[in-house]
């Protein structure tokens, strides 16, 4: 029997061993705590459990957007799938095991709730109960669901922290097992994936917990991505003056933009600190001379919160933003410069010494390979799912805010652009992404930066900017990678946003296609429809929606 045959005769038991797998994790989060101070014990728990949900969505045994895919392989995969699973069942679905071999087990403070609805012994219950969470039966859980599972009047304690660890120890090496039967290349995708499906909630102490659990490799990029998320949440109630800010008299401009690029609000600069002179990326947030105090102190406000939050080390590499040193005023404009590292030469050679993509996409003499593209996209992509895992809009995303440092003199030959290593920038409007945080209106500099923006975001009675919208934005930006073009070419003059909407969905995406194949077509097809992403600024399902269908899928392209 071949390995396709195989699996699908095997796929609805091993559907059913899954299910089974996860419904037993899930004892563990529909009952209490384990005990005190155990959020971090709990939190590598939630990772295991997460793995071994994603890693099933990848082999594609649990498929929720899409038409299941079978995937061919070995006999031997699907044994070793079956014998996993099995083992995982074991050890986390019965509650005589748990108790007996790892010295875990649940305890109430009201036993007397138990013994009322049930006679019998408290432990005879409570593993009656347990397994009876387990069933499939979707009658039974609706009616425990009724009842208000009994579970949540339960906490797990266990009598041995260092055998908790060693349950965790299991779990993770039956998933390790499970992973290794993925190339290399979908494992670590999958690791990327752990931010968008575990960093969802804004309590400090829960995040403290994530970060604890994370820290040791291979999950470093998970607990970054949660340290960022706290430390914006924590910034809601701090104190706005800051070390970041810094005195005009020590930047001195000495880069003017490039003028073909559009870039009017960037430049270089030299920062004196001390007796060093450190080259720097200016970028200007412009102000309204005739608002009042207290919307710029709050616009100034909102620029602090931000330089914070790029100033973190803790920032994953993958966010593809550069340090932030601080930022300056400039009262006589007036205007704020926020400064970015620069990571070029102390004494450039190249001019200009960086490029935007959409200086690229006017000035390049050949269209750099499809792989080099597809790596630029799925770069830009998870630098979005990380920003906005933090919690933070953009609001600016297009590609002449997206820039490579040129280390050497443009070449004059006929040879593709380098596209390695963008850095993204442009967060002149950017803010918090909740309800509350108050915003400022957008005001393109150049016509062509509207073409970026979703036409809900633009007229008169405007939606509130949210996640949806930075996601068309970045779709806008992966149709002109797919066609090598900037997308004012697109654009009929005198034509509306909403026309030009629906010109790039039903028209230019399906013929992208035709040009980079059906994967990143339908990626950016996701981008521009907002299928994925609701128009709720707070909606954790779209961060998950956008990493499978956008993410995930462009990572089979770069590899």
């Amino acid at each position: 029997m071949s390995g396709a045959e195989l699996g699908l005769s095997t796929a609805p038991f091993i559907v059913l061993l899954l299910q089974t797998c996860l419904r037993g994790y899930e004892t563990f989060t529909q009952a209490r705590q384990i005990g005190e101070g155990s959020q971090t014990l709990l939190w590598k728990f939630r990772i295991q459990q997460t793995r071994l949900h994603m890693w099933a969505k990848e082999w594609g045994i649990l498929d929720e957007s899409r038409q299941q895919r079978q995937r061919p392989g070995d006999p031997d995969d699907y044994k070793i799938i079956t014998e996993t699973l099995f083992r995982i069942s074991d050890l986390i679905a019965d509650y005589k095991v748990l108790q007996n071999r790892y010295g875990l087990s649940l305890v109430t403070e009201d036993p007397t709730f138990v013994v009322q609805r049930i006679q019998g012994r408290v432990e005879d219950v409570i593993a009656e109960e347990f397994n009876a969470f387990l069933q499939q039966d979707q009658a039974l859980r609706r009616e425990r669901s009724q009842n208000s599972n009994i579970l949540k009047k339960f906490r797990w304690v266990a009598a041995d922290k260092g055998k908790f660890e060693t349950v965790i120890k299991d779990l993770t090496d039956y998933n390790d097992g499970l992973y290794h039967l993925l190339a290399a290349a979908e494992r670590r995708a999958l690791r990327q994936g752990l931010s968008a499906e575990l960093v969802t909630t804004s309590n400090v102490n829960e995040l403290l917990g994530l970060e604890a659990a994370a820290a040791s490799t291979p999950y470093e990029a998970l607990s970054q991505a949660s340290a960022l998320r706290r430390h914006l949440v924590m910034s809601n109630s701090a104190d706005t003056s800051s070390e970041l800010r810094v005195s005009g008299d020590s930047i001195a401009l000495c880069q003017p933009p490039n003028a073909t690029s559009g870039l009017l609000d960037r430049a270089l600069a030299r920062q004196t600190v001390g007796n060093e002179h450190n080259l720097v990326i200016v970028e200007w947030k412009h102000f309204d001379r005739d608002a009042a105090d207290h919307i710029r102190l709050s616009q100034l406000n909102r620029l602090d919160a931000l330089a914070r939050l790029l100033h973190l080390s803790c920032k994953p590499e993958a966010l593809r933003v550069p340090n932030c040193l601080g930022y300056f005023c400039d009262d006589w404009h007036p205007r704020v410069g926020l400064l970015f590292e620069y990571t070029g030469s102390s004494a450039p050679q190249a001019t200009p010494p960086f490029l935007s993509l959409h200086d690229l996409l006017l000035t390049s003499k050949s269209v750099p390979f499809l792989g080099d593209r597809f790596r630029l996209a799925l770069d830009l992509s998870l630098s979005l799912c990380l920003l906005h895992t933090s919690g933070w809009l953009h609001k600016g995303i297009r590609s002449d805010n997206i820039i490579f440092i040129q280390g050497s003199p443009l070449n004059n030959d006929e040879s593709p652009p380098s596209l390695r290593d963008p850095l993204v920038l442009g967060f002149e409007y950017s803010r918090q992404d909740n309800p509350f945080a108050e915003t400022d209106l957008v005001v393109s500099a150049l016509e062509v930066h509207k073409l970026y923006r979703h036409p809900k975001s633009i007229t008169a009675s405007r939606d509130r900017y949210c996640r949806a919208f930075d996601i068309y934005s970045l779709g806008i930006v992966l149709l002109e990678i797919g066609f090598w073009r900037p997308i004012s070419e697109f654009h009929t003059e005198g034509q509306s946003l909403d026309a030009f909407k629906e010109d790039l969905t039903n028209f230019y995406v399906t013929n992208l296609g035709a040009k980079t194949g059906k994967i990143y077509m339908e990626a950016v097809r996701s981008c521009l429809t907002g299928e994925l992403a609701d128009v709720n600024t707070n909606d954790t399902g779209s961060q998950k929606g956008f990493y499978w269908e956008v993410v995930r899928e462009l990572a089979r392209l770069a590899v």
